[in-house]
């Protein structure tokens, strides 16, 4: 270490550390803009392992080394007032000495050849039996990287020791999968729109829209999956790729709000937020599953914390809108559509069943009970399709249960093969089912099927036949259907050109343009 650090160009120099024990690796240098900064290889490799490119070994050039072991001359220690006492009590002190000092053109050195047992953390595993110097401790550590982000966000995010395509997910020098897009963060031709995609089920609010504004050449937008990743988008990751705008859809886990006012606050980027569901009147057992929160008003306290980081919500009813008023200023109004790229040319033929062929959509078990009767009563006059949750009674009556794929011009193409004479759409009516998409009734109406579903709002501005779930009401319109094809057909096209009327997303592109950038 004194011999790099007699270099007059060298500032500082950094060690190799090791773990007691184990001897493996514990700090092989610092990689700026995983989370702020984090060890290289820590409690990867062990103490021969070369690591990539031989880099575990080799003398080398880096941003940052711990301060747990390094040497810097005194003069140039006071020169850059040494560690921040003040803002920086407990990680990232070293780091930012290390960055004042490449400020001043000093390089930042790391050898292999000095190495020490470090028996590390021996404060914070005291902290951690301590329930409330725990959460203390936390607190603090939470604020310390937001103070880097705050001081040093575009070093971080552009580490010159660090090749720009290995990922800032992990420590290991792995290749990035998952933050890549097809822009140039410094050249705008158009609009950059990012979209994190914290779960699944969010096509027709994020990948849709976003492919079809990319097809007519408006925006450039890209959807980031975080699936399985170890923590979420970090800011740092956000700098690398300079969008105008992030959009989230129902992101509600722990690490969402954290997230969302780092983009906020520290990139200083539009934040869009979407909802296509009454959240706070799920079930429990939703709720714990979608979110891991066990009670509604848990769910609504972090939805507010959300909403009042973002600058603008999108949802997909009037209803919606009406729960988070009051929430957020922006609010907009966006129904779902369908892509004419994929459902356009897609048709389905009619009478190929010996029976007439007749959908049961359903998105909750519980949606099906009030024609329970009525589909075992008919099983032997018509062909029943299950489309969606069967319950277990019902399914010895169905000719088929339609399983959808993940793709959606696979999930168009099967539907469509289905031959569908008539599709019935019963909901249980309550507030969740009132604030729903009338997303079924397009999916199967741009197929000409014909439709008899609950009358409930989200389906009253459509063509289609509306009845309250009295079984006896729903025998009546199932029969008068049935008994006359070709009048059934006949309300199958007049529903299928109110949906290529009236709601095709290319038709209401500019309409999603509008509401993910700002005013």
């Amino acid at each position: 270490m004194m011999a790099m650090g007699q270099r007059p160009e060298v500032g500082i120099v950094g060690a190799r550390l090791v773990y007691p024990i184990t001897g493996r690796i514990q700090h092989a240098g610092v990689i700026l803009g995983v989370g702020a900064a984090d060890n290289i290889y820590n409690n990867i490799l062990g103490l021969n392992d070369p690591g990539y490119m031989g880099r575990a070994q080799v003398d080398q050039n880096l941003s940052a080394v711990t301060g747990a072991c390094l040497l810097i001359r005194k003069t140039l220690y006071d020169a850059v007032h040494g560690l921040d006492e003040t803002d920086l009590k407990i990680l990232f002190s070293d780091i930012d000495l290390c960055l004042k000092v490449a400020k001043l053109k000093s390089r930042i050195v790391w050898t292999p050849h000095a190495i020490l047992l470090h028996h590390g953390s021996g404060s914070i595993k005291k902290k951690k039996e301590d329930e409330a110097q725990w959460l203390e401790y936390r607190k603090k550590a939470s604020y310390e990287v937001g103070f880097m982000y705050f001081r040093w966000l575009p070093q971080l995010a552009h580490d010159p020791a660090y090749n720009r395509n290995l990922t800032l997910d992990s420590v290991d020098f792995n290749i990035e999968k998952n933050a890549i897009v097809r822009w140039d963060p410094n050249f705008h031709d158009r609009p950059h729109i990012l979209g994190v995609q914290r779960k699944k089920g969010s096509a027709h609010r994020m990948a849709f829209p976003f492919r079809v504004l990319d097809d007519t050449l408006l925006a450039r937008c890209e959807v980031i999956n975080t699936f399985g990743r170890r923590g979420g988008f970090m800011p740092t990751e956000v700098k690398r790729l300079k969008p105008d705008t992030i959009y989230f859809h129902e992101a509600l886990q722990s690490d969402d709000v954290e997230d969302m006012r780092n983009y906020r606050y520290f990139n200083k980027t539009f934040c869009v937020y979407s909802l296509d569901c009454l959240i706070t009147d799920l079930p429990e057992s939703d709720l714990l599953a979608r979110y891991g929160l066990a009670d509604k008003k848990a769910v609504e306290v972090r939805f507010r914390e959300m909403l009042s980081l973002c600058h603008r919500l999108i949802v997909t009813s009037s209803p919606l809108a009406e729960m988070c008023k009051g929430m957020i200023r922006d609010i907009r109004i966006i129904p779902d559509y369908l892509e004419r790229g994929v459902w356009g040319d897609l048709s389905s033929q009619r009478r190929q069943g010996r029976y007439p062929r007749v959908g049961v959509v359903s998105a909750q078990l519980a949606d099906t009970r009030c024609i329970e009767t009525i589909i075992a009563e008919m099983a032997q006059e018509v062909e029943w399709i299950g489309l969606g949750p069967c319950p277990e009674g019902l399914q010895p009556y169905m000719k088929e249960i339609y399983y959808p794929p993940d793709s959606c011009s696979d999930y168009a193409e099967g539907l469509a093969k289905l031959n569908l004479d008539l599709a019935v759409v019963p909901m249980e009516v309550n507030r969740v089912n009132e604030a729903y998409s009338n997303l079924p009734l397009l999916e199967l109406g741009v197929l000409g099927c014909p439709v008899i579903c609950t009358d409930i709002p989200p389906f009253r501005e459509a063509p289609v036949k509306r009845v309250p779930n009295d079984p006896k009401v729903w025998a009546e319109a199932i029969y008068e259907r049935i008994l006359d094809l070709d009048a059934a057909a006949r309300e199958g096209d007049r529903l299928k050109q109110w949906v290529l009327d009236h709601a095709i997303l290319e038709d209401h592109v500019k309409e999603w343009l509008s509401a993910l950038l700002p005013s």
